[in-house]
């Protein structure tokens, strides 16, 4: 289709949508190199003979997991792998500096604050554990070992996200800096402000207050581009397209590495688009960023849409809200009316006593 056959609407929106694009793209590229020079720096891990250590265990772990489902049942290598795996989370801990004061208990038992925190923590070790069973069966050693790393990486971050660990080594780096940026102007996501100095978060409220309007000006446009193509109930079709195509792309981009659930990643992605975001929500790379503005111009054209149907939908109780309301304001002005009147006939006899 020739730019000739699009409507005129269409094309005042794509050329002013050009334009605020490239300028929001400019005032994100200044927070970025600003938040990465204003940012708190993180402590890195500069204990190498304990990250040895760390490598050493978990390769010791895996080789011993390998082995021993040669010899033993499902049942009797589950018993011994639990054991070998809360072995390597206490290494894994300690390395990071996280200290249990309980001597008699084991790791488990003393993280045991919460029901909840220790059933998701069950549940991904089990989880664990049957894919490492499992995946014996159909892979070679060589293809189970780089698997089972994978696997137990991703138990790690989850365990140390689980104990509220966060390794803010990067909080300067350009990707850091592009989400808080980005996180901003959008609206999108929490902001650690631990992370940022006091220059920063000055910044940041200066930034922010430029920044939105900006982002809003953008997805406005987006939006009346959107609304050229599709009106009224239509936008629902395309909004729920996106969002699902969004999941898939997503999963593409992590590979497939994350485990999480398909509905979870589309709610995720719902969450995002409706400005709402995820408390750790990450963006690897480039162009989930892109995808992200235009699920926000999809979805705010979808939400201007059902404002405007729940407004005309409740317009009768509206219209009863307001004679009901007009009612009592004329029962107030009349009392007060009433009110000023007796205060004048007061006054006045009070005026002929004299």
């Amino acid at each position: 289709m020739s730019t000739t056959e699009l409507s005129p609407r269409f094309q005042l929106a794509l050329r002013r949508s050009l334009f605020f694009g490239i300028c929001l793209f400019f005032w994100l590229a200044i927070g970025t190199l600003t938040f990465s020079v204003l940012s708190v720096v993180g402590q890195r891990r500069t204990d190498v003979a304990g990250l040895v250590k760390l490598d050493a265990k978990r390769t010791e772990l895996l080789n011993v997991l390998w082995a021993e489902t040669i010899s033993k049942s499902e049942a009797d290598w589950a018993e011994m792998a639990n054991q070998k795996l809360e072995l390597y989370e206490k290494a894994l801990l300690n390395y990071i500096g996280y200290h249990d004061d309980s001597d008699d208990r084991s790791f488990m038992e003393s993280l045991r604050k919460s029901f909840s925190l220790v059933t998701t923590i069950d549940a991904k070790r089990t989880e664990l554990l049957n894919v490492l069973w499992a995946e014996t069966i159909s892979k070679s050693e060589a293809d189970w070992a780089e698997m089972a790393n994978q696997k137990l990486e991703l138990y790690e971050k989850a365990l140390l996200n689980y104990i509220g660990y966060h390794d803010d080594s990067d909080d300067r780096s350009f990707m850091e800096s592009l989400r808080k940026s980005f996180s901003l102007v959008t609206t999108i996501g929490p902001m650690d402000i631990d992370n940022l100095t006091t220059a920063g978060k000055i910044f940041a409220v200066v930034y922010t207050i430029i920044g939105v309007p900006l982002c809003l000006l953008l997805l406005t446009q987006c939006g009346r581009m959107i609304t050229s193509l599709w009106e009224g109930r239509a936008l629902a079709i395309p909004a729920i397209c996106f969002i699902f195509f969004s999941a898939v792309v997503y999963d593409i981009i992590e590979d497939g590495t994350d485990d999480v659930p398909f509905f979870d990643a589309i709610f995720s992605i719902f969450l995002q688009y409706s400005s709402i975001g995820e408390e750790d929500s990450e963006f690897h790379g480039i162009f989930p960023y892109l995808i992200t503005i235009a699920g926000l111009a999809l979805m705010n054209s979808f939400y201007v849409h059902m404002e405007h149907e729940i407004e005309r939908s409740i317009h009768n109780f509206e219209f009863t809200f307001s004679k009901i309301f007009s009612k009592f304001e004329r029962w107030m002005s009349e009392g007060k009316g009433s009110m000023n009147s007796n205060r004048i006939e007061e006054e006045d006899e009070e005026e002929s006593d004299y």
